[in-house]
Parts: structure tokens; sequence; C-alpha cells
């Protein structure tokens, strides 16, 4: 019998059946391939080992999990939300079909989205919940993260002026980001 081929976040069993092992993680007392590649189970008395053994085929891909920190670029904003195409996850892996993410403004936060981000910037954030079906969220809260690229309508680079705003250094012109702390 051969062994199923497992994606990452897809679920493999509940934690009280399997001892988890290499490419695999829990939670909410279940578990997940945090990898692409075959399903292992194994047998020593009366435990019951699932590992997840990496396939050449799929090198660089990885699932964002939370606590990853990703790099992305803002497709879309409103009033509330930012929509984020993840494109690298913790510096080493790169995205070939991005991942969605959505960063969110809460009812406490006292700026508004489009001082905040802008369509075409790319972001530093922080997964803080694998999210929907549709997206992971995203977190700029902390200093460290933030806008680290922009450019401006026509197309000039910004470079950081200070926390909350980015200089053209062509006209010398200021426009509101939440800059990411480097």
């Amino acid at each position: 019998m051969s062994s199923p081929l497992v994606f990452p976040g897809q679920e493999i069993g509940l934690s009280s059946d399997y001892l988890a092992s290499t490419g695999i993680y829990e939670k909410n007392g279940k578990l997940f391939s945090s990898l692409f590649g075959t399903l292992v189970i194994t047998q020593e008395n009366k435990t019951k080992t699932a590992r997840v053994i990496h396939s050449k085929r799929q090198e660089n891909f990885v699932t964002p999990t939370e606590g990853h920190v990703v790099i992305g670029k803002v497709t879309k904003i409103n009033q509330k939300q930012a929509n984020v195409n993840i494109l690298v996850v913790d510096g080493k892996y790169v995205c070939h079909d991005p991942f969605k993410g959505i960063i969110r403004l809460t009812e406490r936060d006292k700026v508004q989205m489009f001082k905040c981000l802008r369509p075409g910037d790319v972001v530093k954030a922080i997964v803080i919940s694998l999210g929907d079906a549709s997206a992971y969220f995203l977190s700029i809260a902390e200093l460290e993260y933030g806008v680290i690229c922009a450019q401006t309508e026509s197309g000039e680079m910004l470079v950081p002026f200070s926390s909350d705003e980015m200089i053209c250094p062509k006209t010398g012109a200021l426009e509101s980001r939440k800059v990411a702390k480097p």
C-alpha cells in the first residue's frame, strides 16, 4: 500500500490517535501537515507515530502558520482592511502562487487604513491567525512590522522618514505610512 501524498495545512488526524513527528503540527487537538510530501505512519508497541517525508518536487513550498513573518504586496484597501498577496514566508521561502492575507484595523485603532497602507506597498507582517478558507489574518501593529517599500503615484521610490511617514527624495513630499522599524 502506498502512503498518501499530503499538502501543508492538510488534516492528518487527531492528536489522541498519533504522536506527531517531523512535518506535523498540532492545533486544537488535531494534527496537520506542515510540508508537501508523503505521510508515513509507524507503530511501535501501541504507539502510532505520524510524520511527513518532504517531497523534493516542491523544494521551497511552505504554508504560513501563526507566528511566521511574511512579506507581501498590498493589492487593495478599504476603510477597515487591506488585502495582501503573501510572497515570502520567514525570509526564505518564495511563494510562486501567492497566499492571500488580510490586515484589519480594530475599533480601538485611531488611524485610518489609507494613512497606514496604499495599494502597491510592500509590507512586513506577522501571521496572527490562519483566518478563514480565503485568507490569513496578518498584523502590522508592532514596531518592526509595516511598510518596507513604497512608491509615489508618479513611481518615485519613497524612503522612511519617521515611524508614520515616508519621503520622496526627489520632491521632499511626505506621505503617511505605517513604516516598519528596520
